[in-house]
């Protein structure tokens, strides 16, 4: 069950059709795995004449909005799940093929599937980026981190985040499975691992870089040191 969802701030601008391409297909994508997003936004959209702007919501606000959301959607009537994607045969890195229904948010930026992309090696990940408008300074890629081969130990110049969408990923905060959204930042210093035994494919949307924490770390990196 998905623990880790996208905050009210960024469901409010999706609803409302104010989110940038970046962080919009990380709320569809998620959004195409979560009923309860499912939900959440279709009660957004309905009330979407009432919503604030895009703004940190006060606590109180963010209350008598939760309430409000819970009210619609407890009044409408109920929509059977989403169909699920056909199965897609996808390689791992380790060459294992697995059989990935590919959430119909991406289907328009890997229309071929993700076995023949242009991959490359970055900060100890394998990613390549999507064709998205860079809007506000985000982008959005792909990345698969390897069973048994941490990422760089790095931080966030601004916000990062990471959905798994095959396995899972972990560091010293948690473990995040396929739907979860995790947030990362300036604050955040980890070296991402897989959550399981098996390789993880991630949507990861960021605005920033993610740097190195010393020279040590790019160095590691560069030797390709674990």
């Amino acid at each position: 069950m998905i623990q880790h969802h996208p905050a009210l701030d960024l469901l409010i601008q999706y609803a409302g059709k104010r989110l940038n391409e970046p962080l919009s297909l990380l709320v569809a994508t998620h959004m195409s795995l979560c009923p309860h997003c499912q939900q959440e936004i279709r009660a957004l959209e309905l009330i979407s004449d009432t919503l604030p702007e895009p703004q940190p919501l006060e606590k109180m606000e963010r209350r008598l909005l939760l309430t409000a959301i819970q009210d619609r959607i407890s009044s409408m009537t109920k929509q059977g799940a989403l169909p699920a994607p056909q199965p897609y045969p996808t390689q791992t890195p380790s060459g294992k093929v697995v059989d990935w229904p590919i959430p119909t948010p991406l289907k328009s930026y890997i229309p071929e599937g993700i076995n023949h992309l242009s991959w490359s090696q970055t900060m100890g990940a394998t990613a390549v980026s999507l064709p998205v408008n860079d809007g506000d300074g985000y982008t959005a890629a792909l990345f698969w981190l390897q069973a048994g081969k941490p990422a760089s130990r790095h931080t966030h110049t601004s916000i990062e985040f990471i959905m798994p969408l095959i396995g899972s990923v972990a560091d010293n905060r948690g473990v995040w499975y396929a739907g979860d959204i995790q947030v990362n930042d300036s604050r955040v210093i980890h070296s991402p691992i897989v959550g399981t035994n098996m390789d993880c494919l991630c949507l990861g949307v960021s605005s920033g870089e993610a740097k190195f924490v010393s020279f040590w770390d790019r160095l590691k990196d560069f030797l390709k040191i674990p």
